[in-house]
């Protein structure tokens, strides 16, 4: 059989560098983790191929949330910390993350993660510290919209720290940072109802200009209904006119020290 005939394994299409940036995005991290257990070939191509954790999105993770259930014996180990008097809100907080990037550094590929969604998790500002400062992450873009628990007095400190005159050749390694806005949600697509009738058109509306006008309206309808959000994404045509969950102008200071370092929404 000549080679070009072969059929194309799984495992060959995602060894090319450019078939696996544009799919590592689209799956899951529990999908990432089960693909690499598949087999000795794939668990080495997943965990040392840096495009294949290159994005990691967080935010649909449900073992990233605070489990509010009541406290048992058993259950995720972190938990256990909850009886511990010493314990810090912060720590209890950012205990499921911890655990997370915990996993994903004793597996080798916290180190590749470039962009970072963590949107509508609980992310208190020490952690965020952790992100920028520790060796153990590279990350470049950061997603932190509409967090919970996350102190933005503190995370300014953190940020104007990390930008400070001395700091260490090519840190930061954070170049954008998104927080001020609202984190996407599914959309409910409008649907375009198109009433199609079924005689022939006749008169004026028979001709192919008649036609043609017809079909890109409906086209351009279809366009404008997908595009504008829905009853729970008014934000940016309320009567209020804000745009933004807070205002920017206690932010001016850090802002301003980020300037050239770290890129805002």
């Amino acid at each position: 059989m000549s080679p070009f005939n072969m059929p194309t394994s799984l495992h060959n299409l995602l060894s090319i560098d450019l078939i696996l940036r544009q799919t590592a995005p689209h799956l899951s991290t529990s999908a990432l983790l089960s693909l690499s257990a598949t087999n000795k070939s794939f668990r080495t191509l997943i965990n040392t191929n840096s495009e294949a954790w290159r994005y990691l999105d967080l935010s649909k993770v449900k073992s990233a949330r605070i489990d509010t259930s009541p406290i048992d014996a058993g259950g995720i180990s972190w938990r256990a910390e909850r009886m511990d008097e010493a314990l810090t809100e912060d720590d209890f907080y950012s205990g499921p993350l911890r655990g997370i990037f915990s996993k994903l550094h004793t597996k080798g590929v916290l180190r590749f993660v470039h962009t970072l969604i963590l949107d509508g998790l609980p992310v208190p500002a020490d952690l965020v510290r952790e992100i920028i400062a520790e060796d153990r992450f590279s990350v470049r873009v950061l997603s932190l919209r509409d967090c919970r628990h996350l102190n933005h007095t503190k995370l300014q400190q953190v940020l104007r720290y990390a930008v400070r005159p001395g700091r260490l050749d090519g840190s930061p390694k954070l170049r954008a940072l998104y927080v001020f806005g609202h984190k996407d949600s599914q959309r409910s697509k409008v649907k375009t109802q198109t009433t199609i009738t079924q005689q022939a058109p006749s008169g004026v509306l028979a001709s192919e200009g008649a036609q043609i006008g017809s079909e890109w309206n409906s086209r351009s309808s279809e366009t404008l209904n997908n595009s504008l959000p829905n009853d729970d994404q008014q934000r940016w045509y309320d009567r209020s006119g804000r745009a933004l969950i807070r205002t920017t102008s206690a932010w001016a200071d850090t802002l301003q020290a980020c300037e050239n370092i770290i890129t805002f929404d």
